[in-house]
């Protein structure tokens, strides 16, 4: 292409594009360094990025590696269809994350339209595209929204048909639990769910031109999990699938402060639940008696279909939770069997029975055969046959691998915080250089620490306390440094 369609010739585009990248440079340098290359002239990219830099900024910006050095990372940056030489110094760098699949850097048009000729190349005739990605680990950590956003998103650019959410959370690790506990033992956690299930709704309806089938298949959705498959009627189980163990919506908000304002936010929180599980297609009723300890509901099968029944019922119908109380309060011998019935939990047979699955179903064969589309299947990018999509498992397994490495890294920030010592430096008869020099380490420091909550915020700082902490430290010190320079120039 020689000229856009307002005439520009490719030279003023290069020009362009290479002030944007200079100045992207310039914003990128968090702390002060040393020697920073200053991008080399901006070309058309003819290559594409492998590695994913996060910056002390908390920036970051995908490039290719070039050269490796002690205290440089020779690169080329990638920003639009644009490229260019820049130098990083390893002092600025937080983490290095290679990149699976470097279409991302790519026009979208073009990548998406790359991506589905790719697929299409071995796909049979009249086929259903199916992405197949597992939520697996624990809910709110390794599932959360951000790669999962991001898994969706590839199943777009792959012009998936259906979309088969597999839901297997090990709540057992959440803090507070042990590996004795049963699945009836569970927390009202709703906010991540909430979070979650935009993904599926309102930001699929707004970004799919054309609306992918979404299935949940449950294996375990515990705890916060519960919610999640609740955004459809597309629901499945595995034979040992279990949803539920979410009781506790009465005391979501403790049990201190006015009690008629915490009754008031129950009430408002128990709403959304159930509206959420109504646009879904579920009876609310199913939905609070899985929330609410105390609630007591029953059924029975009436023509093929459930009838509910709140209070306490007569003789033919079938108790789901009772009022917990006294006697019927569960004991562990009935927690530790899955027999309890304070709230409600749901195994394969009750969920099938009340309408909540579709169908059970332990392989991926097994539900694509109970969904009535085994003979027209295409399960999308599996190229070592597991029966879930490549790109799926790497975006999760990296944010999975990321967060714990952010972790670690914050620890350790913690421990050079402390650690950091102002030096004796020649000809600094008042020491103030040696202090402002410990102020900025501890200064890029705490940039370090404040770009990985940016990255990982949603689940390591989700109400931003920690960052905002972190930059009334920064100004402490910046405090610190102004007024040590005001007092040593003395009045005037």
């Amino acid at each position: 292409m020689a000229t856009d369609r307002k005439g520009l010739t490719m030279k003023y585009i290069a020009r362009s594009a290479a002030m944007t990248l200079c100045a992207a440079g310039l914003a990128m340098a968090a702390a002060p360094v040393s020697a920073v290359a200053a991008p080399s002239a901006v070309v058309v990219m003819d290559g594409e990025p492998t590695h994913e830099l996060l910056l002390t900024s908390g920036q970051t910006v995908k490039v290719e590696i070039l050269e490796e050095k002690s205290k440089e990372l020779v690169t080329r940056l990638y920003i639009g269809t644009m490229s260019a030489e820049k130098t990083y110094q390893r002092s600025e760098i937080i983490s290095i994350t290679e990149l699976g699949h470097s279409t991302e850097a790519k026009d979208s048009v073009s990548a998406k339209a790359e991506v589905a000729s790719a697929v299409d190349a071995d796909m049979p005739e009249n086929a259903l595209r199916v992405y197949v990605m597992e939520l697996s680990g624990r809910f709110g950590w390794d599932i959360s929204k951000t790669p999962i956003e991001t898994a969706v998103e590839k199943a777009r650019d792959m012009q998936a048909d259906v979309i088969i959410v597999k839901c297997n959370n090990n709540w057992k690790q959440l803090e507070g639990f042990t590996d004795e506990l049963s699945d009836d033992q569970g927390r009202f956690e709703f906010n991540t769910a909430e979070t979650i299930q935009r993904v599926f709704t309102s930001e699929m309806q707004a970004n799919w031109e054309k609306q992918p089938k979404v299935v949940f298949w449950v294996e375990r959705a515990m705890s916060g999990m519960a919610f999640l498959p609740l955004v459809n009627s597309n629901i499945y189980f595995t034979s040992d699938g279990r949803l539920g163990g979410v009781e506790g919506l009465e005391g979501f908000y403790g049990s201190t402060g006015d009690e008629v304002v915490r009754e008031k936010l129950e009430s408002a929180m128990g709403g959304h639940v159930f509206g959420m599980a109504i646009a879904g297609g579920h009876d609310s009723r199913l939905v609070r008696a899985m929330t609410r300890k105390g609630y007591v509901l029953s059924y029975r099968i009436e023509n093929g279909e459930p009838v509910y029944l709140e209070g306490e019922a007569p003789g033919g119908w079938i108790l789901l939770t009772d009022d917990g109380e006294g006697e019927n309060a569960d004991t562990d011998y009935d927690i530790v069997r899955n027999q309890g019935n304070d709230a409600l939990t749901f195994d394969a047979d009750l969920a099938y029975k009340l309408k909540l699955s579709k169908g059970t179903a332990d392989t991926l064969d097994d539900l694509l055969f109970e969904m009535g589309i085994e003979d027209r299947a295409y399960v999308l990018d599996d190229e070592d046959g597991d029966g879930e999509t490549d790109s799926a498992r790497y975006e999760l397994d990296k944010w999975s691998s990321g967060i714990n490495r952010a972790v670690q890294r914050l620890r350790a920030f913690q421990g050079d915080l402390a650690n950091v010592q102002v030096r004796q430096q020649r000809g600094d008869d008042d020491g103030s250089r040696a202090r402002n020099a410990a102020r900025g380490q501890r200064i890029r420091i705490i940039n370090q620490a404040i770009a990985l909550l940016n990255k990982y915020g949603e689940v390591l700082d989700p109400g931003k306390q920690q960052r905002v902490d972190l930059e009334l430290m920064k100004q402490q010190i910046e405090n610190e440094k102004r007024l040590e320079n005001m007092n040593r120039r003395g009045p005037g």
